[in-house]
């Protein structure tokens, strides 16, 4: 059997950080090894499905499976098309090169080991908005439960989220 350990969950009550160990033993020592960043973290059985669908009892530390709606599911992977194509385009303007999600994943991935030392303003920034894209947006749009508010998230916008997650500048 396949264990989990939880690390943390939105407002909603959904996984949004976890690690899957094969023993219950290895996933409460990660447990313990985590608690002091994630007071609340706890092991639990794998209950089957996809993250997406595991609901947490916080009080009782347990998971179910309680599947979102097929169509906020897809509608949040189309919102994150959106922040993707936004992202490139935002990108693209600090440095023109830099104008498919190709071409900056490539540059991604040789930033520590070529580009680091001699970065210009304008890829620092380009990088800042990779970054945004690739590690804020996921979980805003993950912690989304309804399509009201899914529909008010704006990529296009300085704040996307309306809550004081704007892109870099």
């Amino acid at each position: 059997m396949t264990y989990l350990a939880i690390v943390a969950w939105d407002d909603a009550n959904r996984v949004s950080k976890y690690q899957d160990f094969p023993t219950e033993e290895k996933a409460t020592a990660h447990v313990d090894a985590v608690k002091g960043d994630f007071s609340d973290a706890f092991a639990a059985l794998y209950p089957g499905g996809g993250y997406q669908d595991w609901l947490i009892d916080p009080v009782a530390k347990t998971l179910s499976v309680v599947p979102l709606p097929s169509v906020l599911i897809e509608l949040k992977s189309l919102k994150r098309d959106q922040f993707i194509a936004e992202g490139v385009s935002r990108v693209a303007l600090q440095v023109p090169d830099w104008d498919t999600l190709d071409t900056i994943k490539t540059v991604a991935g040789l930033w520590v080991s070529h580009l680091a030392a001699n970065a210009t303003a304008a890829q620092l920034k380009a990088k800042n908005i990779y970054l945004y894209v690739r590690n804020i947006v996921p979980a805003k749009i993950t912690a989304v439960t309804t399509q009201a508010e899914l529909d008010a998230i704006d990529p296009t916008f300085a704040d996307p989220f309306g809550d004081g997650t704007p892109w870099p500048t």
